[in-house]
C-alpha cells in the first residue's frame, strides 16, 4: 500500500470536553494543523457516507488529533500539568504516515473491551498510522508513562492513565467519526471508501515547521 505522508504540527492542549473524558482529566493531544485538517476533511470525509450520516461539513469539522496521553484527574495538579506540557513541547514534529482505515474499539475503563459490552465500549471510524509512525507515537506515550511513574514516586501521588492509553495497549489513530454517528449499514462501506482513498489518493504530504 502506498504510504501517504502528512506532517502534523504537534501542539499541546488540554481538553475538558473529549471522548469520554471528565473536566478534571488531563488529555494530552497532538493536533493536526489547520491546513492538514482541511485536507483530511476534503480527502477522507467529504462526499463519503461519514459526512452524509454524521452531517459533517467544512464548518463543523472535528479537531482531528492523536491522543498522546490521558491522565485521570490530572488537571487537579498544576505541577503535573506543566511538566507534561513541557515534555510534549520538547518533542519534535512528527511525520504521520497513513496506514489504513478501520473501526477502532477502545475503552477507557475496560482493559479488554468486547463488542457486546456496550457500557464499556466506544467505537470510532479511524485512520491508523503505518508501523513506523505508530512506533514513534508509542515512544512518546512511553516517555509520558515513565514520567508519570516517576512523578508519582517523587510526590507520593497515584495518578493513572486510562487502559487504552497505556503503552502496552496504546493504539494511536485519528478519529474521523464515532460509529454511533454513522448508520450501522454504512460503517463497513465507510471503511472501504476510506481505504480506497488511501490507496489512490494524490494527497501526498504537507510539511510544516
Amino acid at each position: 500500500m502506498r504510504r501517504i505522508l502528512i506532517t502534523y504540527l504537534f501542539s499541546f492542549m488540554f481538553l475538558s470536553q473529549s471522548f469520554a473524558a471528565k473536566p478534571t482529566d488531563l488529555v494530552l493531544l497532538l493536533r493536526v494543523n489547520p491546513t492538514d485538517k482541511t485536507k483530511i476533511y476534503a480527502q477522507f470525509v467529504k462526499d463519503t457516507v461519514i459526512a452524509k450520516d454524521n452531517n459533517t461539513n467544512k464548518t463543523n469539522m472535528p479537531n482531528y488529533h492523536v491522543t498522546a496521553g490521558w491522565i485521570i484527574n490530572g488537571k487537579s495538579d498544576k505541577n503535573l500539568e506543566n511538566m507534561m506540557k513541557d515534555e510534549l513541547k520538547a518533542e519534535s514534529p512528527i511525520d504521520y504516515f497513513f496506514g489504513e482505515a478501520g473501526i477502532y474499539q477502545v475503552s477507557p475503563s475496560c482493559p479488554k473491551p468486547t463488542p457486546n459490552n456496550k457500557k464499556c465500549t466506544r467505537n470510532a471510524i479511524v485512520l491508523f498510522p503505518d508501523e513506523s509512525t505508530r512506533n514513534e507515537l508509542k515512544n512518546i506515550n512511553l516517555k509520558l508513562a515513565l514520567l508519570l511513574k516517576k512523578y508519582n514516586q517523587d510526590y507520593h501521588t497515584n495518578f493513572k492513565m486510562y487502559a487504552d492509553i497505556t503503552p502496552e495497549n496504546y493504539t494511536p489513530h485519528i478519529s474521523l467519526a464515532a460509529t454511533k454517528k454513522v448508520l450501522p449499514k454504512n460503517r463497513e462501506k465507510a471503511v472501504i471508501q476510506l481505504n480506497d482513498k488511501i490507496k489512490d489518493s494524490s494527497f501526498k504530504y504537507t510539511r510544516i515547521k
